[in-house]
């Protein structure tokens, strides 16, 4: 398998040359892929996460953050490209769901490997009605606020100035990624899609949620304790659930659906996780 800059995109905690699947990891916003670093060992053997790291973030800093999802997307999908040899699930939480949810459907598009299985996670379904923002337009103070109600760093991160100073061009353009994208409405997904959500997310009202099951012919919701961040809150149990659904997609290019092996919920069902 051809390795060159694209490597680049890829932070692999623990490497297996005989993986038979890949787990690939997209990040909300602000974060990087190694936010996904030690879920690694929670995996199952036969699986190989690898959490993508955008540009503008940690050894890509240097590098200009992306601040639309169409040209994201087709930079993820040509890097993709030199790992999808394997069976792959994706998985994104908020803006990392965001784009796992378009990568899926781009490469429907383009007819290339498509995933095992799609999980997203902290993000209303697309199309929901939903006021759009200009938050990335908010000054720093306001800004900053807004990211600070959602609880993603640790309040130790917010007594560092200089540390906020130097997120502050990244956090922007990610906002701006996200509040600037529009929907396109598309046929669902031949995929299976398991939908993870706190009970208590702002960001992501369980009324607007439910609707995922237009995204995909097999879909599953699983609600959990917790806000925005409840895949930290509740992260034993959110990475044991996707390792089980990486368990279950080990069989080759053959999708096997999401259903009784978790919690015996039905196609675009629901269950009560954490």
């Amino acid at each position: 398998m051809k390795r060159d800059a694209n490597d680049a995109w890829f932070h692999v905690p623990i490497p297996r040359p005989e993986a038979r699947l890949r787990l690939f990891c997209l990040p909300y916003a602000g974060a990087s892929g190694v936010t996904f670093h030690h879920w690694a060992a929670a995996m199952p053997a036969h699986v190989e996460l690898s959490g993508i790291n955008l540009p503008g973030r940690l050894s890509r800093f240097a590098e200009p953050p992306f601040t639309r999802v169409e040209p994201l997307l087709a930079a993820l999908d040509l890097a993709l490209q030199t790992r999808d040899d394997l069976p792959y699930v994706l998985y994104g939480h908020s803006m990392g769901a965001l784009l796992a949810f378009e990568l899926a459907q781009l490469r429907v598009r383009s007819g290339a490997a498509l995933p095992e299985h799609l999980i997203v996670s902290g993000r209303r379904a697309p199309g929901t009605s939903h006021r759009r923002q200009e938050t990335y337009l908010l000054p720093d103070r306001e800004f900053l606020a807004e990211v600070k109600s959602l609880n993603g760093l640790p309040s130790a991160a917010w007594d560092n100035a200089e540390l906020i100073k130097l997120l502050l061009p990244m956090l922007r353009a990610d906002f701006e990624l996200v509040n600037t994208y529009t929907h396109v409405p598309r046929p669902p997904l031949p995929v299976p899609l398991t939908v993870l959500t706190g009970d208590a997310d702002p960001v992501a009202p369980l009324e607007q949620v439910w609707a995922w099951d237009q995204q995909s012919t097999d879909c599953n919701v699983h609600v959990f304790e917790g806000d925005h961040f409840f895949i930290h809150q509740k992260e034993k149990e959110v990475v044991g659930m996707i390792a089980d659904i990486c368990t279950l997609n080990n069989v080759g290019r053959k999708s096997v659906a999401h259903s009784a092996a978790l919690d015996a919920s039905h196609t675009c069902g629901s269950s009560n996780g954490g």
